[in-house]
């Protein structure tokens, strides 16, 4: 379980250290949706893991937890929680190709190129 809350902490350190790339910043969210859709991950636990990550937020910050950094990180993670599922229902249906550019992603996603694929709106994607 210590692997876990670690590889947690790396991920919401990645996330919030790439808020100010989009590119990479939506990049990493849609490899993440791709790998929990591996695990079998849903929308309901998605929900229930926000639920849970916005309460034990408040409870380690306890009042220096305003109601503004509350619904900052509620927005946050609805927004990364919709990609993460966007990807992962994308990743559902994808059929392999050879299309697809290298990108390198963060040291914490545990590789250094991942095949990414491009939609009609040109957003990153990957099939495999």
């Amino acid at each position: 379980m210590e692997r876990q809350h670690l590889k947690l902490m790396d991920m919401i350190a990645t996330f919030v250290g790439a808020l100010d790339e989009r590119e990479l910043f939506q990049s990493i969210i849609s490899h993440t949706g791709r790998q929990h859709a591996r695990f079998g991950v849903s929308r309901s636990h998605f929900v229930a893991f926000g639920d849970a990550f916005i309460w034990s937020l408040e409870q380690q910050f306890g009042p220096a937890f305003t109601p503004e950094l509350r619904e900052a990180w509620i927005a946050l993670y609805k927004a990364v929680r919709s990609e993460m599922i966007r990807a992962a229902q994308e990743a559902a249906t994808c059929k392999p190709h050879l299309d697809g550019r290298a990108i390198k992603m963060p040291r914490s996603m545990g590789t250094t190129a991942r095949h990414e694929c491009r939609d009609r709106r040109g957003r990153g994607w990957c099939c495999g």
